[in-house]
């Protein structure tokens, strides 16, 4: 798989168990949107300054999300009325929420 939030998602849902392993890209885009649709504010943890195609720096949040389908890193940002998602995958360090939650490894 490549290295688009849309590859590592479905790299990421083919690891779970409970997913088939010929997830394609259209899948994991709509699970990444799920993602960021259901997102609670006590699952932010923390806003930071990335490059994103060559633009100047873009404010982007970060969220730590468990669900049924285990621990998601996700990041994303709103660029005029496109809300535009940079990464979902399983997270590669741990995430501490707000609300004093950690996700991911550990």
């Amino acid at each position: 798989m490549g290295d688009r939030p849309a590859d590592r998602t479905a790299e990421a849902l083919e690891s779970a168990a409970d997913v088939d392993t010929s997830l394609r890209r259209s899948a994991a885009r709509a699970y990444a949107r799920k993602l960021v649709r259901d997102l609670r504010p006590e699952e932010f943890c923390k806003t930071e300054l990335q490059r994103y195609r060559n633009k100047k720096a873009v404010h982007a949040d970060i969220y730590g999300v468990e669900n049924d389908k285990g621990a998601w890193f996700v990041k994303f940002f709103i660029e005029g009325n496109a809300l535009i998602i940079t990464s979902c995958h399983r997270p590669e360090w741990p995430l501490r929420c707000v609300s004093g939650k950690v996700v991911g490894t550990r």
